[in-house]
C-alpha cells in the first residue's frame, strides 16, 4: 500500500511540475524576440550594425548608457569575442568590464571567479591579470594598469571587500548602470 502511495504522489508531483516547466521554457523562448527587438533599437546596434547574439544585453545597455549620458570614456572593442559590446571601457589608465563570472563568498570574504572556489588563491586578482593582459593588446589600451568589474548589485553584501592591488569591485545596477559608470569618472578624476 505504501508503494502505491509513493506512486500517486510522485505522478502527482510530476503532472503540477509539468506544466511549470513548459511555461517556464515558453516565457524563457518568447523573450528571444524581445530581447532582439530591444538590440535592433539599441545605440550599439546603430553604430556597430553586428548582428544579436542572445545574452549580450548586459554589455549593450553599458555602451548606450555610456554614449547617452557622453561619459568620457573609450571603448575598444574586442573583435574576436563573439559576444555583442564585449570589449573594454577605458578611462585614462582603467578599464571597465562587466564580469558575470565575479561571485563573493560570504564565508571567506573573497572574491572569487564562478565554478572556481575550490581553490584558495586569489583567482579574481588572477582573472583581473589576465583582463587587463588581455586590454594591453587591443590598440589603445596599451597603458591600462587597473581594472573596474561591474558586478550585479544585488550579489554584493555590504560588508564585502571592494578594492585590491589592480581591480577594483563596483556594485552596478545592471539594467541601469549609470551611477556605477559615474562614480568611476568621479573617482578618476579625483585622482587626477
Amino acid at each position: 500500500m505504501k508503494e502505491f502511495i509513493k506512486k500517486i504522489i510522485g505522478w502527482v508531483i510530476f503532472i503540477l511540475l509539468i506544466p511549470l516547466i513548459v511555461l517556464v521554457l515558453l516565457l524563457w523562448v518568447c523573450s528571444w524576440p524581445l530581447d532582439g527587438f530591444r538590440y535592433r533599437r539599441s545605440r550599439y546596434y546603430k553604430d556597430t550594425g553586428e548582428k544579436f547574439h542572445f545574452g549580450s544585453d548586459r554589455y549593450v545597455r553599458i555602451y548606450d548608457t555610456v554614449k547617452k549620458h557622453s561619459l568620457p570614456f573609450v571603448f575598444l572593442h574586442d573583435k574576436e569575442a563573439e559576444t555583442n559590446a564585449y570589449g573594454y571601457w577605458i578611462i585614462k589608465n582603467a578599464a571597465v568590464i562587466y564580469s558575470c563570472e565575479t561571485v563573493y563568498h560570504e564565508d571567506k570574504k573573497q572574491w572569487y571567479i564562478e565554478k572556481e572556489e575550490e581553490e584558495e588563491s586569489d583567482r579574481n586578482q588572477w582573472f583581473a591579470d589576465f583582463l587587463l593582459d588581455a586590454c594591453k593588446e587591443l590598440p589603445g589600451g596599451e597603458h591600462c594598469d587597473f581594472i573596474y568589474l561591474l558586478v550585479d548589485d544585488t550579489d554584493v553584501p555590504e560588508d564585502a571587500v571592494l578594492s585590491f592591488d589592480t581591480y577594483r569591485v563596483v556594485p552596478a545596477n545592471l539594467k541601469n548602470p549609470l551611477q556605477a559608470l559615474q562614480e568611476i569618472v568621479r573617482e578618476q578624476t579625483e585622482n587626477a
